[in-house]
C-alpha cells in the first residue's frame, strides 16, 4: 500500500522534475522512487526503509536522522547531502556519488559502498562494521573515530584520507592506496594490509598487533611509537620509514627493506 501511495505522490516528479523544500509526510518505506529528484529537500527523520531509490538525486538534501535501512541506493546522487545519524544499515550504495557528503555518526553497518565516489566525505564517528567499500574512491575523506571492524576496503583509493583513532580491527585493506593518509592511534589489529600502498602515511601510536603487512609499501611513513607485535612485515618496504620507539617484538621482518629507516630505540625482540 505504501509503495502505491508514494508512487502516486511522487510520480510526476520523476527524473526530469525537481522537488525541494519540506516534503509532506515522511513515511516512504518499500516505495518505488527510482530516478526521483529530491535535491535540497528537507527529509529529516524520514523513513525510507527498503525503498528503491536507484538513480535518485538527493544532492544537498537534509536526511539527518532518516531511516534508509535496507534501501536500494545504487547510483544515487548525494553530493553534499547531510546524513548525520542516519540509519543506512544494510543499504546498497554501490556506485553512489557521496562527494562531500556529511555522514557523521551515521550507521552503515553491513552497507555496500562498492565503487562509491566518497571524495571529501565526512564519516567521523560513523559505524561501518562489516561494510563493503571495495574499489571506492575516498580521497581526502575523514573517518576519524569511525568503526570499521571487519570492513572491506580492498583496492580503495584513499590518498590523504584521515583514519585517526578509527577502529579497523580485522579490516581488509588489501591492495588499497593510502598514500599520505593518517592512521594515528588507529586500531589495526589483525587487519590485512598486504600489498597496500601507504607511502608517507602517518601511523604514530597505531596498533598493528598480528596484522598482515606482507609486501606493503611503508616508505617514508611515520611509524613512531607504533605497535607491530607479532605482525607480518615480510617483504614490506620500509625505506626511510620513521620507526623510532616502535615495538616490533616477534614481528616477521623477513626480506623487509629497511634501508635508511630510523629504528632508534625501536624494540626488535624475538
Amino acid at each position: 500500500m505504501m509503495g502505491r501511495v508514494c508512487a502516486y505522490f511522487f510520480g510526476k516528479f520523476r527524473k526530469s522534475e525537481h522537488m525541494s523544500g519540506r516534503i509532506p509526510g515522511k513515511h516512504f518505506e518499500n516505495a518505488d522512487l527510482r530516478g526521483i529528484c529530491l535535491a535540497n529537500a528537507d527529509l529529516r527523520d524520514a523513513d525510507f526503509r527498503n525503498a528503491d531509490l536507484r538513480g535518485a538525486d538527493l544532492s544537498g538534501a537534509d536526511l539527518r536522522g532518516a531511516t534508509l535501512r535496507g534501501a536500494d541506493l545504487r547510483n544515487v546522487f548525494m553530493q553534499g547531502t547531510v546524513l548525520g545519524e542516519a540509519d543506512l544499515s544494510r543499504a546498497n550504495l554501490s556506485d553512489a556519488i557521496l562527494r562531500n557528503a556529511d555522514l557523521r555518526k551515521a550507521n552503515l553497518w553491513k552497507a555496500s559502498l562498492c565503487s562509491a565516489l566518497m571524495t571529501g566525505a565526512d564519516m567521523r564517528d560513523a559505524e561501518l562494521a562489516d561494510a563493503d567499500l571495495a574499489f571506492a574512491n575516498m580521497e581526502h575523506a575523514v573517518f576519524c573515530r569511525a568503526g570499521l571492524t571487519e570492513a572491506h576496503l580492498e583496492n580503495v583509493f584513499a590518498e590523504g584520507s584521515d583514519f585517526t583513532a578509527a577502529n579497523l580491527r580485522e579490516a581488509v585493506l588489501h591492495k588499497g592506496c593510502f598514500r599520505s593518509a593518517l592512521f594515528c592511534s588507529a586500531n589495526l589489529q589483525q587487519a590485512d594490509l598486504s600489498e597496500t600502498d601507504m607511502e608517507k602515511a602517518g601511523f604514530q601510536g597505531a596498533d598493528f598487533w598480528r596484522a598482515n603487512l606482507a609486501a606493503a609499501d611503508l616508505s617514508s611513513a611515520d611509524l613512531r611509537n607504533t605497535l607491530f607485535i607479532a605482525a607480518n612485515l615480510s617483504c614490506a618496504i620500509l625505506w626511510k620509514a620513521d620507526l623510532r620507539e616502535s615495538d616490533l617484538s616477534y614481528a616477521n621482518i623477513t626480506h623487509a627493506l629497511l634501508r635508511d629507516a630510523d629504528i632508534r630505540n625501536a624494540h626488535l625482540e624475538n
